[in-house]
């Protein structure tokens, strides 16, 4: 399977996809470059970036313009779905934490005719 392919099947953003695509295929790139060599816009380079270092994807190279690379795909899309899991697994943890109102019936509504 393809990484593009691959990256399909993750809830992603068109631009998370695209950068990471291009951060995946060289050593690494400033936010201009970045910029320039994607669709991404240039009001949205940083906010995607940001992300992305959330995530696990792009580390930051010390640097003056600042830069970002992807070391290892693999292991960023390993780190990725292990949090993703993690995530998951606590929320179905906390389903049974879930707190409901009492189902109410309102029987002075006039209930449909059927004709």
């Amino acid at each position: 399977m393809q990484l593009a392919q691959f990256l399909d099947k993750l809830r992603l953003t068109r631009y998370e996809k695209e950068a990471i695509l291009q951060l995946s295929s060289i050593d690494s790139s400033t936010a201009k470059e970045l910029y320039k060599h994607t669709t991404i816009p240039q009001g949205r380079i940083y906010s995607v970036i940001q992300e992305l270092i959330r995530k696990g994807f792009v580390n930051t190279i010390p640097s003056s313009p600042q830069s970002y690379r992807i070391k290892d795909i693999s292991t960023a899309l390993k780190l990725y779905l292990t949090n993703k899991k993690a995530k998951t697994e606590k929320l179905i943890h906390n389903i049974k934490n879930i707190e409901l109102k009492p189902k109410q019936f309102n029987f002075n509504k006039k209930a449909p005719s059927v004709s």
